[in-house]
C-alpha cells in the first residue's frame, strides 16, 4: 500500500499531468494523447517507483531546459518550474522496503514498473522526436 502522505497521491499526479498538458500545448503538440490500454492496471507501488523516478531526471533535465535560448521551449515552463520534494525517492525506497522482494507482490510490482516502462518506449517516439532538436 502507498502512505496517503507519500507525494504521489492522485492530486499531485494530475498536477503533473496538467504542467505537462500545458507544456505540449505551449509546444503546439496534442496534449490528449490516445489513452493506452493497461490492464491489467500496474501495482500502485510500480507507478510510484516511475513516477519518483521520472521526477529524479526531471531534475537533470531542468538544467538543460534552463539553459535553452529557444523561446518556445522557455515558454513551456510549467513542468520544469513545478517544485521538486526533497525525500520523495527516500519516500519511494521506504514503501518499497515495507515489502517483501519475493513473492507474488514483489512479482507483480516489477511486471508493472516493466509494463510501464514498456508503454513509454511504445509512446515515447511519436512525442519527443518533434522536439528532439528544440532544446
Amino acid at each position: 500500500m502507498v502512505p496517503a502522505s507519500d507525494p504521489y497521491t492522485r492530486q499531485n499526479l494530475q498536477q503533473m499531468a496538467s504542467r505537462l498538458a500545458s507544456d505540449l500545448k505551449v509546444l503546439g503538440a496534442d496534449a490528449k494523447p490516445e489513452v493506452p490500454d493497461l490492464t491489467p492496471a500496474p501495482h500502485p507501488l510500480a507507478c510510484l517507483y516511475l513516477a519518483a523516478g521520472s521526477r529524479m531526471g526531471t531534475a537533470v533535465l531542468r538544467r538543460k531546459w534552463e539553459s535553452t535560448t529557444d523561446p518556445c521551449v522557455r515558454r513551456a515552463d510549467q513542468y520544469f518550474s513545478a517544485p521538486l520534494v526533497n525525500g520523495e525517492w527516500q519516500s519511494v525506497c521506504s514503501a518499497l522496503s515495507e515489502h517483501s522482494a519475493n513473492g507474488p507482490e514483489a512479482d507483480a510490482v516489477i511486471a508493472g514498473t516493466k509494463q510501464l516502462f514498456d508503454l513509454f518506449a511504445r509512446l515515447a517516439p511519436r512525442h519527443v522526436a518533434p522536439y528532439e532538436g528544440a532544446a
